[in-house]
């Protein structure tokens, strides 16, 4: 798997990183993305979105003031490739995740969107989510242009927990692409406390809570999230034993793998069994179902 924060890690290991809990920055503490209306769309990879996983909230009504679409050079995105694992948990599969064209052909859509039917929480979320999609395989300019549509977002909607979820997940970006070890450690704590605090916000949400347990689910242990990760994942399990989870099934999949991997490494192999082959039920020809297999090969 690949995390956002994983060029980190090396850095960190080798510092004898400490790890706590996070104090959430201000916004003079964190390094600032450049403006969203001069950033040069510089995308060198693709990505596939997590968060769009989950269902669309009813649009606002009303009409906001208008926040000027992003103009993106024709050339700023490379062409269609087979996309690779992303971030917060999702493996690729190429015939149902979007490439590198189809992203930027939403980031412009839903532009163009916003700026007919005025700024709003929604479509600032969807851009974000695209954003973060392309920046999570490499390209930093979208990472900052993820991080300004949150701002905006939160500028008009302080408590929205998913978008200070996507956002925490946004700062993990930032850490990997930061060139001193300390910086880097630095964003990637902030990251953390920003998706502590969206789940503090709404504990019961599960978008929300998927998003931090499926990057989380990635940090070694040394970074202090093992009990944080538990918790999402035993929590969120129990929603989708109860049909009560609003999220995609390749998202289900990802979180009985890493819950069947917690419950094995606590020992509870009939129950870390039981979990894998339910996750592997949900798409048993998808990549992650290949995954859980191998998974499910390790117990017997």
């Amino acid at each position: 798997m690949k995390p956002a924060f994983a060029p980190l890690l090396p850095w960190m290991l080798a510092l004898g990183a400490p790890w706590g809990g996070g104090v959430l920055p201000t916004r003079a503490d964190t390094e600032q993305p450049e403006s969203v209306f001069n950033a040069d769309a510089n995308a060198d990879a693709n990505a596939r979105n997590i968060s769009r996983a989950f269902a669309e909230p009813p649009r606002p009504s009303g009409r906001p003031q208008v926040f000027p679409a992003l103009d993106l050079p024709n050339d700023a995105w490379p062409g269609p490739e087979t996309p690779r694992l992303l971030a917060l948990g999702a493996t690729p599969d190429p015939s149902t995740h979007p490439s590198s064209s189809t992203l930027r052909a939403e980031e412009q859509r839903l532009q163009a969107r916003m700026a007919a039917e005025g700024t709003n929480v929604v479509d600032l979320f969807s851009l974000a989510d695209v954003c973060h999609d392309a920046g999570v395989d490499g390209d930093k300019q979208a990472v900052l242009r993820s991080e300004a549509y949150l701002r905006k977002l939160l500028e008009l909607e302080p408590n929205h927990s998913r978008g200070l979820a996507l956002l925490g997940s946004v700062y993990t970006m930032k850490g990997r692409d930061a060139f001193w070890p300390t910086t880097q450690i630095r964003l990637v704590k902030e990251g953390n406390a920003y998706m502590d605090q969206a789940v503090t916000l709404a504990p019961d949400d599960i978008p929300t809570r998927t998003i931090r347990a499926l990057n989380n689910a990635h940090m070694p242990d040394f970074l202090g999230r093992t009990q944080v990760v538990r918790e999402d994942l035993a929590w969120l399990w129990g929603k989708i034993e109860k049909g009560a989870a609003p999220i995609s099934t390749s998202a289900k999949q990802q979180l009985a793998l890493h819950w069947g991997r917690i419950l094995k490494r606590q020992r509870k192999v009939e129950e870390a069994i039981q979990v894998l082959k339910a996750g592997r039920g949900f798409a048993p020809d998808s990549t992650v179902a290949a995954e859980i297999t191998a998974e499910l090969e390790k117990l017997r």
